[in-house]
């Protein structure tokens, strides 16, 4: 006679997944489409999207193209080739219901313990709420690396300033930027995108830089109605996806976009010095004071059309020092 362990004739596993952005989306639809039903999506937040639920500053939006920026099985008519935070929101959520998965989240459940029983074979997760689920037999972790924002000390001490205090992936819900005097602490992606929407509409803004980033022009548009036409095709959708991984792949290709002496790291650092010559021609001190002192890709290149020009406006500055 043949004994099968108490594991061996338990039913099919119950699955676990940490995390409702686009790792935990990704992660319930591959379960669903090997027949696993029966899982949970646990979330803090009150809605899907991980970052691009928190990420809610003016001019928050994608740095890679909206066509890559996306699951293959889910094509969306972007409207922009960079698509905008509340795009990514709305599509995301599309793709929640469009394959059911609505039902499967636990949303305001922020996850604060796991814990493995060894003799059970299984997991018990207990929440924020104080509430315990389970058992789990498998645990997806889809938590990301960007979604808990690294606090300045000076928004955790006490201090006599009467504005507004926040960090970019907790924007304040109605905060109006519209005829305020505006600080800027940072130079990186998302401080770029906010100096360019409060130079449109504060009456001062400051950019505080502790030290400066490479720059690349973006290309941000929007897509004409014959570019959409032409991407609601399959066969264009899937081409133009192989070519944007073509051209990834081939950026990477022996690390040619961080070496120093890759040719693809020289051609993308000569066309960061010729956009930032062209952009302050003629202001040569500003001109210095945005040179990097480390190698292009020493860090995270920033794509922005609209940061230089921003800072050449009478009404902002920028302060040389963090």
């Amino acid at each position: 006679m043949r004994w099968s362990s108490p594991r061996s004739r338990r039913p099919p596993a119950r699955v676990a997944v940490i995390g409702a952005g686009f790792s935990g989306i990704a992660a319930a639809v591959a379960l669903k489409r090997q027949g696993i039903t029966d899982f949970t999506i646990f979330d803090g937040a009150p809605g899907v999207g991980g970052t691009w639920w928190h990420n809610r500053y003016p001019g928050a939006e994608v740095d890679l193209e909206s066509h890559i920026y996306s699951f293959s099985y889910a094509p969306a008519d972007w409207s922009r080739n960079y698509a905008r935070r509340g795009e990514l929101q709305r599509y995301l959520e599309t793709v929640v219901d469009a394959f059911d998965l609505r039902r499967h989240l636990a949303l305001g459940e922020s996850v604060q313990d796991v814990t493995w029983s060894e003799e059970r074979g299984e997991y018990a997760i207990t929440t924020g709420s104080g509430a315990a689920h389970g058992p789990f037999r498998a645990v997806i972790s889809a938590v990301g690396f960007l979604n808990v924002p690294r606090m300045p000390s000076l928004t955790r001490e006490e201090q006599d300033f009467a504005g507004v205090i926040c960090h970019t992936a907790r924007w304040p819900d109605g905060l109006d930027l519209a005829g305020k005097r505006v600080g800027v602490l940072g130079t990186g992606s998302s401080a770029v995108q906010v100096v360019a929407e409060a130079a449109a509409c504060a009456a001062e803004v400051k950019v505080f830089q502790r030290e400066p980033n490479w720059m690349l022009p973006k290309g941000s548009r929007e897509f004409s109605p014959a570019e959409r036409r032409r991407s609601r095709r399959a066969l264009v959708r899937r081409w133009q996806r192989l070519w944007l991984y073509l051209r990834y792949d081939v950026r990477q290709m022996r690390m040619s976009h961080a070496r120093a002496d890759g040719w693809v790291n020289r051609r993308r650092h000569r066309a960061a010095e010729r956009f930032l010559a062209e952009s302050f021609a003629g202001q040569p001190e500003l001109r210095q004071l945005l040179t990097p002192a480390f190698p292009f890709e020493g860090k995270r290149t920033v794509l922005s059309d609209d940061y230089y020009r921003a800072l050449l406006q009478p009404h902002v500055t920028l302060v040389r020092t963090g």
